[in-house]
């Protein structure tokens, strides 16, 4: 996420405003809010999309390998794909395959991505709708890593 910019201003909550208050300062601490939380969106969308166009990236970085192991499985129905190098290498490297590898730094992008993911490989390749399911572990930690990467993201001026 590039760096926020969070206007400091307490007049928008009762645990924070001081006694100086008035509609002007809450109106204005109010909409200073919505801003800071659409800029944070607006960065998370960012991110949302890179994800998005990085997506499978070694199915193209390394096609011919893939090439290679998807023949010889067509070739061999005995062996298992996913024991493969290329697939190996591809679930080690793209952070969204979160069946078989979880990043340290897992976050809810990582989720989304593979929502994404296996809904579109579902419906392309099955015509089916997926059964999509998450250990309540990995999205609190998904839920944790990114506001971390948010709190990074935020500087907060004094306005």
């Amino acid at each position: 996420m590039s760096k926020t910019f969070i206007e400091k201003n307490p007049y928008g909550d009762t645990r924070t405003a001081p006694s100086d208050y008035d509609f002007e300062k809450f109106q204005a601490a109010n909409r200073a809010h919505r801003r800071d939380v659409y800029k944070l969106m607006h960065e998370l969308g960012a991110d949302i999309m890179s994800a998005g166009e990085r997506h499978d990236i070694t199915k193209v970085t390394r096609e011919h390998e893939f090439w290679r192991d998807f023949e010889n499985k067509m070739e061999n129905p005995d062996l298992e794909f996913t024991d493969m190098p290329w697939y190996k290498m591809h679930v080690a490297a793209e952070r969204h395959h979160l069946s078989s590898n979880v990043p340290d730094d897992v976050d809810l992008i990582d989720v989304m991505e593979m929502i994404c993911d296996v809904v579109a490989a579902s419906l392309a390749r099955y015509g089916q709708e997926p059964i999509i399911s998450f250990d309540a572990d990995l999205l609190n930690r998904a839920a944790e890593n990114t506001a971390l990467k948010v709190i990074a993201s935020c500087e907060v001026e004094e306005s």
